[in-house]
């Protein structure tokens, strides 16, 4: 029997009028005539599970085409809901060996959020939804005996054939970020909120049109999404001589960590060359990426054998606007020779050492636009 390692991924097209992230991937010993049947030794694992109606499709998948109801490993890489939302289902509906998820309450009083003590906005709403979502999980996996981790720098998950490792943050960032979960926002953020739902409210729009400079990026390097977002767990996949990187929704000092962790473990010329996968952070939003940290990330000159994908929404709901990803982002990938794919609808899908999937193929990539609108 003549057999090698292999590995898939995918990236799902979760949400419906919103951008959700929900990733899985498998790896592990591949027949040459394989077909219908689990790898050999195979590992599978979920990062992030989109909104509470994707947990279904999630398992789905898992079971159409990695032959399986079991989980090895479930990462949730922040509590948002676009993320957190299908765990519930899976874990009451598929056997799961680990859970990695940051445990705000561990980490002092200061995130206890409740509406006794804090005004509610939408912020904490939220927020108040996120713990819920967290307790809730973790009360299903300690009822199932699953093993509970948070997912902070250094935490790795080996077999021998495939490692998961994360990147960030470290412990330390994570508490420091923990006041900034709740809180009022600024007066001057709430009288922009009111101003933008005014124009927005009688259909007056604005947008500018804005002109790309190929030999610069429409970016810069302010760190503006929020503290949530920040605590990404950013995750290292590699198998079979490659490496994929995952953001969740981080921002850029979160990924400045996770870069220089990674060039304190690896020679990073190297690494860089073994890059295939780069999931671009928070849909593509504009906020969460910056020249600064793209440059560090992709110094070479050559960077076509690396794949950037998105995950964002088609919708034909006319009320939806379409803010992601945002053109500046896939300018930069592109002038990085970086091609971008967008979920839209599709599942985005990856491999090595893998059969073909029959009607699947492939994907088609976004364009550099020299000019473009934005609000």
């Amino acid at each position: 029997m003549t057999m090698s390692p292999g590995y898939e991924i995918d990236f799902l097209p979760v949400g419906q009028d919103q951008d959700g992230d929900a990733i899985v991937l498998r790896w592990g010993y591949n027949e040459v005539n394989y077909t219908n049947n689990p790898l050999i030794n195979q590992k599978v694992v979920i990062i992030d599970t989109g909104f509470s109606s994707d947990g279904e499709k999630i398992r789905t998948h898992i079971n159409n085409y990695y032959f399986v109801n079991k989980v090895d490993l479930i990462i949730i890489t922040h509590p948002d809901l676009d993320h957190i939302g299908g765990l519930k289902y899976i874990l009451e509906n598929m056997e799961v060996g680990e859970l990695w998820i940051h445990r705000p309450l561990l980490h002092g009083a200061m995130v206890q959020v409740d509406d006794r003590r804090v005004t509610e906005n939408s912020k904490t709403k939220r927020l108040i939804e996120c713990k819920v979502k967290i307790e809730d999980a973790i009360k299903i996996a300690q009822s199932k005996n699953i093993i509970i981790k948070e997912p902070f720098q250094g935490l790795g998950f080996n077999d021998g054939n495939g490692f998961i490792t994360v990147l960030a943050p470290t412990k330390e960032y994570y508490e420091s970020l923990l006041p900034e979960f709740i809180g009022e926002k600024s007066s001057s953020n709430l009288m922009a909120e009111g101003l933008r739902n005014a124009v927005e409210s009688i259909g007056e729009k604005i947008k500018k049109l804005v002109t790309s400079n190929k030999d610069e990026d429409d970016l810069n390097d302010d760190d503006t999404t929020s503290a949530v977002n920040k605590s990404s767990a950013i995750i290292l996949f590699g198998c079979c001589g490659d490496y994929s990187f995952f953001t969740g929704d981080a921002g850029i000092e979160t990924l400045d960590i996770a870069y220089q962790y990674l060039t304190s473990q690896f020679n990073y010329n190297l690494f860089l060359s073994m890059l295939k996968v780069f999931q671009i952070p928070h849909h593509g939003s504009k906020r969460n990426l910056g020249p600064t940290i793209l440059n560090k990330l992709f110094s070479n000159v050559d960077n076509s054998h690396i794949s950037a994908v998105v995950s964002c929404i088609k919708t034909s709901n006319t009320n939806v606007t379409l803010k992601h990803p945002h053109q500046a982002v896939i300018n930069a990938f592109k002038r990085r020779n970086i091609n971008v794919y967008p979920t839209k609808g599709l599942t985005i899908y990856h491999s090595k050492n893998m059969p073909s999937r029959k009607g699947w193929s492939t994907a088609d990539s976004l364009d550099y636009k020299l000019e473009y609108f934005e609000e």
